[in-house]
């Protein structure tokens, strides 16, 4: 989870308040699995990783839609 999930909240912190003061918008892109989209047998650890990187996503994508920062997995 740090790793993974941690690391995109905290370089998205420090990014967007760049994004909308300078540039006035823009794009994050982060990087998930399909492995997200359901419980996995082989890996339940990576597939709640990247269910999280796909939640976190969805969340920063409706939450900075008005400041035109478009956010994707």
């Amino acid at each position: 989870m740090q790793v993974n999930v941690e690391t995109m909240f905290l370089l998205s912190k420090h990014a967007i308040p760049a994004m909308i003061k300078t540039a006035k918008g823009g794009a994050i892109v982060n990087i998930s699995s399909i492995s997200g989209f359901g419980a996995s047998v082989r890996s339940a650890p990576y597939a709640a990783v990247k269910a999280a990187v796909i939640n976190y996503t969805q969340s920063q994508a409706l939450a900075l839609a008005p400041k035109r920062i478009r956010v994707n997995a």
